[in-house]
């Protein structure tokens, strides 16, 4: 673990930060000025699962019926980009609160960092990764109905944004203990 962190913090880099939040960035453009539009317009015009808050088994279930013969092959070119898109948002918490301890200075918050708390920032990605896999099937093996992966679905859906809040949290915790750390620090 501390090998892992050590190599974030080395990395921590403001152009690394700016890098990872540009691909965010970048994909959140492309999500909907192009995919989702595409999935609309051969989905009745839902947008895809992944962006539906809330979402639930039933709420799946009546939109496959809404589904044309397009519609998973437009969900796939979606996932192409959503597998990405998570890597993207946990290198970007990663690095950020790396960068922030090291503008810190503050040898508490790197020694926090370095035992592993960082990790926080992979749930969100993990489970949206699961959530894409569980949607592909799903809509990959309409007209049957598989219930496990509809629970299982819904509940990394939701296991997403519960993880996503706490990452941002962390960050909000990270910015005010690292400028406060940073105004404390001793003057030169």
């Amino acid at each position: 673990m501390t090998a892992l962190a050590d190599f974030f913090l080395a990395k921590a880099s403001g152009r690394n930060v700016l890098l990872c939040l540009a691909l965010i960035v970048l994909s959140v453009l492309i999500f909907n000025l192009v995919l989702t539009p595409i999935y609309q317009s051969v989905s009745a015009g839902f947008v895809p699962f992944d962006l539906q808050f809330p979402l639930s088994q039933e709420m799946i279930v009546i939109q496959l019926g809404a589904m044309t013969p397009a519609t998973p092959r437009a969900y796939l070119n979606f996932a192409v980009l959503d597998f990405a898109f998570p890597l993207f948002g946990a290198a970007f918490f990663i690095l950020l609160w790396a960068w922030l301890v090291n503008k810190s200075t503050s040898g508490a918050l790197r020694g926090v960092y370095r035992r592993g708390w960082w990790i926080w920032a992979l749930f969100p990605a993990v489970c949206d990764l699961a959530e894409n896999v569980a949607f592909l099937s799903i809509l990959f093996s309409h007209p049957i109905i598989l219930p496990d992966t509809l629970e299982f679905a819904i509940d990394v859906h939701r296991g997403k944004m519960v993880f996503m809040a706490i990452a941002q949290a962390i960050t909000v915790a990270v910015v005010l203990a690292a400028g406060i750390a940073y105004l404390r620090r001793p003057r030169a």
